[in-house]
């Protein structure tokens, strides 16, 4: 498990690189999670947990290395998907019936690959890079349309919903668009959320995570980069 997870990151990446320091839109997506520290994660398959955070941990370590030359990013899905291994291993007809089609990864996955090699280090969730592109129906992509879905390992218990009706301004301002409401913004999400929180991408907004900042949660457009005009974080965040 951690061989073709974590060192198979590693050693494909490794492998790639003469070429990606070639190209001027280099990119490494792996799908990873993000790095919910949650104990519960750890209880029952630590072994599966560390092979999954593993390739996280590498791709902001690279993300780091390689700024400005490679973007590397991971993205994860907010609910299972439908594929192979969920109907084979994890649940059959029944769980696929509350999963979400591949095709939601897939667009995902382009939306990040078609940015410029600046959005880099995040840890994304599908839905949320999507609703960040505009997309507001989600249904279709659910292999059932409208049945409950089946949150995937590892999606943090704080990670907001997109915002379907509200979520994008029409205008922008400052470094780019902002949100039109925050309507958790008075609330810190404190440590649990800093966990999460890895590439600062304005004073703004110092600490953020994959769907927003620390001091606008429900904000899933500051995923791609763009502001919060809430104000600076709190000290010590």
């Amino acid at each position: 498990m951690t061989s073709v997870n974590s060192r198979g990151t590693f050693a494909v990446t490794q492998a790639c690189l003469p070429w990606l320091l070639k190209s001027d839109h280099a990119h490494v997506l792996t799908i990873a999670p993000p790095l919910d520290l949650a104990p519960r994660w750890f209880k029952d398959h630590p072994a599966y947990s560390l092979a999954k955070f593993g390739m996280s941990l590498l791709s902001l370590g690279w993300a780091e290395e390689f700024a400005g030359r490679i973007a590397v990013n991971c993205l994860w899905p907010r609910t299972t998907i439908d594929t192979a291994a969920v109907r084979n291993l994890l649940g059959g007809e029944a769980m696929a019936n509350a999963s979400r089609r591949p095709e939601i990864m897939g667009d995902a996955a382009r939306a990040i690959l078609e940015k410029g090699v600046e959005f880099t280090g995040w840890l994304c969730l599908d839905d949320l890079v999507l609703a960040a592109q505009g997309v507001t129906d989600f249904d279709a992509y659910a292999v059932i349309p409208g049945a409950p879905l089946q949150h995937d390992f590892f999606v943090p218990r704080s990670a907001p919903e997109p915002r379907n009706q509200r979520m994008l301004a029409a205008t922008s301002a400052g470094e780019g668009k902002v949100c039109e409401e925050h309507p958790r913004a008075a609330r810190y999400p404190g440590i649990e959320q800093r966990r999460l929180a890895f590439r600062p991408k304005s004073r703004r907004c110092r600490v953020r995570f994959a769907s927003g900042c620390d001091i606008c949660v429900g904000c899933a457009a500051s995923a791609f980069g763009w502001t919060c005009e809430m104000g600076q974080a709190p000290e010590g965040a």
